[in-house]
Order: C-alpha cells, then sequence, then structure tokens
C-alpha cells in the first residue's frame, strides 16, 4: 500500500502542542487537546504526565495526589527510570503545594536526581534541569540557600541549552527569592526586573514612602524600561497575594 503526502509540511507533534499551551497557560486549550486525542496517544507517557501537569496548574491536588499514586505503580514506571522520575518531580511539586514536611520534600528531590543517574541512555536537559530546580525549592525550603543558588545556576543553563525560555525565567525569579531571604533585597529586585518589562511589587503600609522608593530606584534606572506596578495593603494581605503570584515582591520593613 502506498501513502501519499498531499502536504509538504509536517504534522505538529501533539505533545509539543499541547505542552506549549500549557507554559502559556492555556488550560482548556490542553484539555480539549487531551480530550480529542486518538487512544494511542492518550494512553502514551507525555500524554499522562502533561494530564497530570494540567491538573496540578489547575490546582485539583487530591486529583494529582490519585493519578501520581496510579501511575507511579504502573509496570511502566517501574521499568523506566525517567518516567518514573518525571512522576516523582510533579510529586515534588504537589507536596509543595499541600504543604509537607520541607525534610521529606527535600528527600524526594534527592532521589529524583539518584534516579536520573540510573537513565542508560543520557537525561533530556529539560528533565536534568526540572530536577534541580525542585531540589532547589527543596533546599530554600530547608534555609541551605547557597546550595539553592548553586542547583539553581546549574538549572539556568540546562533550560538555555533546552530552548526553554520560560522556566528559564522561573529560574530567576527563583533565584531572586533566595537573595530576598539572604537579605541582598537590591539584587533580588534587579533579578526579579532582569528581562521583563513589568513588575508587581506590593509594599507594606508601613514602610515609609520614602524607602520604598529608593529601593525600587535601581530598578528605574535599568538599560531596558521596567514597568513597576505598587500596591500598598496590609503585610498579612500581601504576603496572601505573593502566595497566589499576584505580586512578584513584598517589601516591608519587618
Amino acid at each position: 500500500e502506498t501513502i501519499f503526502l498531499l502536504s509538504g509540511e509536517p504534522s505538529p507533534d501533539p505533545v509539543t502542542v499541547l505542552n506549549d499551551a500549557l507554559r502559556e497557560g492555556k488550560f482548556d486549550v490542553v484539555r480539549e487537546g487531551l480530550a480529542t486525542l486518538p487512544p494511542y496517544l492518550a494512553d502514551a507517557p507525555d500524554m499522562r504526565v502533561l494530564e497530570i501537569e494540567l491538573d496540578l496548574s489547575r490546582g485539583r491536588l487530591n486529583r494529582v495526589a490519585e493519578k501520581l499514586e496510579g501511575q507511579l505503580a504502573r509496570p511502566e514506571a517501574q521499568a523506566d527510570p525517567l518516567l518514573r522520575a518525571r512522576l516523582l518531580i510533579l510529586k515534588t511539586r504537589l507536596s509543595s503545594r499541600m504543604g509537607s514536611m520541607p525534610a521529606e520534600t527535600l528527600a524526594l528531590a534527592q532521589s529524583i536526581l539518584a534516579l536520573l543517574d540510573l537513565v542508560p541512555d543520557g537525561v533530556p536537559a529539560g528533565i536534568r534541569a526540572q530536577a534541580l530546580e525542585r531540589r532547589a525549592a527543596a533546599l530554600i525550603d530547608n534555609d541551605q540557600l547557597d546550595d539553592a543558588l548553586r542547583d539553581l545556576a546549574l538549572a539556568n543553563d540546562l533550560f538555555k541549552r533546552d530552548g526553554d525560555a520560560s522556566r528559564a525565567i522561573g529560574v530567576k525569579l527563583n533565584v531572586a527569592r533566595v537573595w530576598m531571604r539572604m537579605g541582598r533585597l537590591q539584587d533580588a529586585l534587579n533579578e526579579f526586573a532582569s528581562g521583563r518589562t513589568r513588575l508587581t511589587v506590593g509594599i507594606s503600609d508601613s514602610l515609609p514612602k520614602l524607602s520604598a522608593s529608593r529601593m525600587l530606584e535601581a530598578v528605574t534606572r535599568m538599560d531596558r524600561p521596567v514597568r513597576i506596578g505598587c500596591y500598598e495593603d496590609q503585610f498579612e494581605a500581601l504576603l496572601a497575594d505573593l502566595a497566589l503570584h499576584k505580586l512578584d515582591v513584598v517589601l516591608t520593613d519587618r
């Protein structure tokens, strides 16, 4: 049987298309795309991972926990260390969202990197970068900030090598958060603003306006213009918005 291709353009890879849509926050596009896949694709490991990642992004944590438990118990995950590592990366993200003990999350992140060392044909740069980023997040929660910065630097290089600019930006934001915990506020603000066109800042109502202005002065002098949106409120309310990613940074006198 002879098959003729009428178009010279190759069909786009559905995994790539749906992953790109997820990175852009187009959750409905991903959901509809997953629902219309043929059975042989819908049950592929890449699509099962993507489905769990979609639920995690939408905050359906109980569903994510159930799906992860089921997928990790499947024979494919037992036999394939790379697939198992990808699922465990999602589990560390779930653990952080559900407030698990930092030491437990760090131990899980350490086990993922050990698992990747067992992959016989090499590990894709993007997967190793995700594992390093998750260990860095766990290290931050355990106040091991210098070690976290080292992991974030490695993750940033790997994401750039993989051509994943959006995740590389996410790493830079985590670096800025580490610097804030170290008390390096000015470095943190510069890192938050680097490569961005807008910085959303929460300012505690107890912080003198002159102090806040001085903190942000360096950002206004950057070569690339950055629009700064400032919101004043009580410290506790600002922290809540920061946790929901409505703010990039909170300035306070505490």
